[in-house]
């Protein structure tokens, strides 16, 4: 089955311990299967896991059901690439906030519409406290003249319909 695996091809065998390419048809034999499915998943057109279906019942080739359960292996392909994806943004996102952590620096983002901020939990390094998700707690620390300039691009931005404004 390696070189099916590699190749990316599905493979239906109706009587395992007769197939002399499986490697385990003793085993199966010992356990009562007769019928073996083997459908490789890809990522990216590269074959990266094997779905294997067994049954104790002697099932003939069905084309149908074959294309069917080939489905079944693109949809798992996609949640395989999903969950790498995932890891890969999280790691990312560990990556961004540690060198933000070592300039001292801090990502924050202000959802003008429901008048709520995020930021960084490492703000209460760079600050020496958390402050309150409310605008004014957010610019207590800034001087007059930079909290203005801030108050005034967040009021032009919102009378313009900008969603992102970068300060």
């Amino acid at each position: 089955l390696e070189y099916t695996f590699w190749e990316g091809q599905p493979v239906w065998m109706e009587n395992l311990a007769t197939y002399s390419g499986f490697h385990l048809s003793h085993t199966a034999r010992f356990c009562g299967l007769n019928t073996g499915i083997f459908l490789p998943l890809q990522q990216g057109g590269k074959a990266v896991a094997m779905l294997e279906l067994f049954s104790s019942q002697t099932l003939p080739f069905h084309k149908e059901s074959l294309e069917l359960l080939q489905q079944v292996t693109v949809h798992l392909g996609y949640v395989i690439s999903r969950v790498h994806m995932q890891a890969d943004l999280i790691h990312s996102q560990q990556r961004l906030s540690e060198a933000q952590r070592l300039a001292k620096m801090c990502s924050w983002e202000w959802d003008l519409d429901k008048d709520k901020g995020y930021w960084e939990p490492v703000i209460e390094e760079i600050l020496g406290y958390i402050p309150k998700q409310e605008m004014r707690a957010f610019l207590a620390p800034l001087s007059p003249e930079e909290a203005r300039r801030l108050k005034q691009e967040f009021r032009q931005a919102t009378s313009n319909g900008i969603k992102e404004l970068n300060v």
